[in-house]
C-alpha cells in the first residue's frame, strides 16, 4: 500500500469497523459471539489470571453481538431475529462486545478482546468523562485486571467476577501501528469473525430443549457440542470395527481406510471453552461464562 492508501485504511479500520459508539457502551447493554469463519484465525487476550495486570491498547470502536445462555446456548448477530419461538417465550439474549487491541504483555501484537457490558462500559466511560474514544487515535492504554470475590461458602466464586479498568497516559498510535492496523482490519473484518447463528440453527436447538429431560445440557453449550463430538467418534469406531469384522481376512485395514469420516453438521457451530483454545468459538463459553456470571443470566436491554 502506499501512504495514502495506508492512511485511508487506517482510518476506516478505526472508525468503520466498529458498530457502537462507546458512548453507548458506557450507557447500557448487556454481555456474545457466534459461529464464526474466520474466528479461529484471530489471536485472544483473554484474562486468566486473577491479579495479573494485562496492559492493552484500544483500537478503534467495539463491535455489539448478543449470545443467549438459557434454555439454550447460541450466538447472534446484533439484528438477529426477535420474532423466534424461543425469543418470543420470553428468553432475552444478553448483549456482548469485541474490540481489537494492541497486547502491549506479548510482543504488541493485535489481538480480540471481547467481554459483556460490566467491564467494556468502564472503557466507555472514559469517553464520556474525557470526552476522547478510548480507542481513537491518541487514546490511552489501559490496565485491567479482575478478582474473585469469597462467596457464600468462604470460597472464590467466579460468578462474582469483579473487573478494575485504569486508564494509564495517552498513547497515540505510531505510523508502525497505524499500519498494522489498516492491514488487520482489511483482513479480519469484524463482520466475518463475528458471526451469529441462522435461524434454523436456533430452532432446532430450541425444539431439543424443549424435549430434553430435568437435568440434561444446556443445547448449543460447549459441554453439549464436546458430549455430541465424542459420540460421533464413538459412533465412527464402532464402524470401523464393524467393517473389519465382515471383511475378509487381509482387507480390514483396507476396508477401515474406506471408511468415511461423519462430517458435523453444516448449522452446528464449533465451540471452545472460555479458557480455551483455537479450534473451538471461544465465544461458546461453558454454560454462563466465570467472567460475566449473574449479568448473562438476567439477559439486558438492547442498545439498538
Amino acid at each position: 500500500m502506499s501512504d495514502g492508501e495506508n492512511t485511508q485504511a487506517f482510518e476506516e479500520a478505526l472508525n468503520g469497523q466498529g458498530q457502537v459508539s462507546w458512548g453507548q457502551v458506557a450507557k447500557g447493554g448487556r454481555g456474545s459471539g457466534a459461529p464464526r469463519s474466520l474466528y479461529s484465525q484471530v489471536d485472544k487476550l483473554k484474562l486468566k489470571d486473577s491479579g495479573t495486570q494485562y496492559k492493552l491498547r484500544l483500537i478503534g470502536q467495539p463491535f455489539p453481538s448478543f449470545k443467549l445462555y438459557e434454555p439454550i446456548e447460541v450466538n447472534l448477530d446484533k439484528d438477529y431475529n426477535k420474532d423466534l419461538e424461543v425469543f418470543t417465550a420470553g428468553n432475552k439474549p444478553s448483549m456482548r462486545f469485541a474490540v481489537w487491541v494492541f497486547d502491549r504483555n506479548d510482543g504488541n501484537k493485535i489481538k480480540l478482546f471481547e467481554g459483556g457490558a460490566m467491564i467494556f462500559r468502564q472503557f466507555g466511560s472514559y469517553q464520556e468523562i474525557i470526552n476522547e474514544d478510548p480507542g481513537g487515535e491518541s487514546g490511552p492504554d489501559w490496565s485491567v485486571s479482575f478478582s474473585d470475590p469469597v462467596g457464600d461458602n468462604g470460597k472464590k466464586n467466579p460468578r462474582l467476577r469483579q473487573y478494575r479498568c485504569m486508564h494509564l497516559k495517552e498513547a497515540p498510535f505510531t505510523e508502525e501501528e497505524k499500519k498494522q492496523i489498516a492491514e488487520h482490519c482489511a483482513k479480519y473484518p469484524y463482520s466475518e469473525v463475528i458471526k451469529g447463528s441462522d435461524d434454523d440453527y436456533v430452532n432446532k436447538l430450541w425444539e431439543e430443549a424443549k424435549n430434553a429431560p430435568e437435568g440434561a445440557l444446556v443445547p448449543g453449550s460447549y459441554l453439549w457440542n464436546m458430549a455430541r463430538r465424542e459420540s460421533r467418534e464413538n459412533e465412527k469406531k464402532q464402524a470401523d470395527q464393524d467393517l473389519n469384522l465382515d471383511a475378509p481376512k487381509g482387507q480390514a485395514t483396507a476396508a477401515t481406510a474406506a471408511t468415511v469420516a461423519p462430517t458435523a453438521e453444516a448449522s452446528t457451530p464449533a465451540v471452545d471453552a472460555s479458557a480455551g483454545g483455537d479450534g473451538f468459538d471461544a465465544s461458546f463459553e461453558t454454560g454462563t461464562p466465570a467472567s460475566e456470571g449473574t449479568e448473562a443470566k438476567q439477559g439486558g436491554t438492547s442498545l439498538f
